[in-house]
């Protein structure tokens, strides 16, 4: 999926991108036609994310420092079906499910489009605007008139509204199944040594319920990875995928690449979510923009020699 290692062939531009916070690289790969277009409309990116990417979080932090909207297209879709409730009936979440259960129809991805699209009618064209097409939950998931061959979807919303590119914080399902399978067996080799005694614990869950969890994991991330296949396709045959490796990688490390990455796309920066501060012995010691390649998120440098004071202190 995406661009990663599978296919050779596939021409992007490359980086690795290093945490100014960690220090470990993050692999994004760029197709040649990602463009922040501009005008005469609002600048649209579609974010993929499955259990775990911590997509969340990282577009909070994205609004933050950029400014960006985000939009949530389940989130669009349940307030739609809010309006088609009986007047009389309360315009709970619960209500709507109810509808969506008696009339699975609500669910098809063209609705879905022309909601967001006068979602932008309504918006600031000089703003940009990151679309979670793809919640991690079942809702969507179970659909088929939702999770299907979305070219013909797309393309009509095109025609009015061109998304710039999708970023695809990519973690492959089978790194995610082997990391959990390590962290159930490191488990498994602890509660094999029972504790006796009155340092037993009462409360300590069995082995199984790691298994059930591991279980669960696995169908959500299989599931989430088949669902967004044919999404990510739709991007990658128009070389307007970014394919962000995040397996193994904190989530400054993957925000600082995205923030490198919208840097290099002319955005500035708005407001700080995070602050580093940089301790070095002289201020002819460090090179700021050299250590954030570019990107300013919030930075403080203290200088070590204005504290100390006595006449003593070595040249060195």
């Amino acid at each position: 999926m995406g661009c990663g290692g599978s296919t050779p062939q596939c021409q992007t531009e490359q980086t690795r991108k290093l945490s100014i916070f960690g220090g470990n690289p993050v692999v994004m790969e760029k197709g040649q036609n990602v463009t922040m277009r501009r005008n005469p409309g609002p600048v649209l990116i579609v974010v993929f994310g499955g259990p775990g990417s911590k997509k969340g979080q990282i577009l909070r932090d994205m609004s933050q420092i950029f400014g960006f909207e985000i939009l949530n297209a389940e989130s669009i879709l349940l307030e739609s079906i809010k309006e088609e409730l009986e007047p009389d009936e309360p315009q709970t979440f619960a209500n709507v499910y109810k509808m969506v259960k008696a009339n699975p129809e609500l669910l098809r991805l063209d609705r879905c489009l022309k909601k967001i699209s006068k979602t932008l009618d309504e918006a600031d064209p000089s703003k940009c605007y990151l679309l979670d097409l793809i919640p991690n939950r079942k809702l969507l998931l179970s659909s088929n008139l939702f999770i299907k061959d979305c070219n013909n979807e797309f393309k009509y919303f095109e025609t009015k509204y061109s998304f710039s590119c999708a970023i695809h914080l990519a973690m492959p399902v089978d790194k995610i199944i082997k990391k959990y399978q390590n962290q159930c067996a490191q488990k498994l080799d602890v509660s094999a040594k029972p504790t006796a005694g009155k340092d037993a614990d009462p409360n300590k869950q069995p082995a199984a319920s790691d298994e059930v969890s591991f279980v669960r994991t696995k169908s959500r991330a299989t599931n989430f990875d088949n669902a967004i296949k044919v999404f990510v396709e739709y991007f990658k045959s128009s070389e307007r995928l970014v394919y962000v490796d995040i397996h193994d990688k904190d989530s400054d490390d993957i925000l600082s690449s995205l923030c490198e990455f919208f840097a290099g796309q002319n955005y500035s920066v708005l407001g700080n979510s995070k602050t580093l501060m940089l301790f070095n012995l002289s201020e002819n010691d460090l090179d700021i923009q050299a250590v954030l390649m570019g990107v300013s998120i919030g930075v403080q440098t203290v200088n070590m020699d204005e504290f100390c004071t006595t006449s003593q202190k070595p040249v060195s």
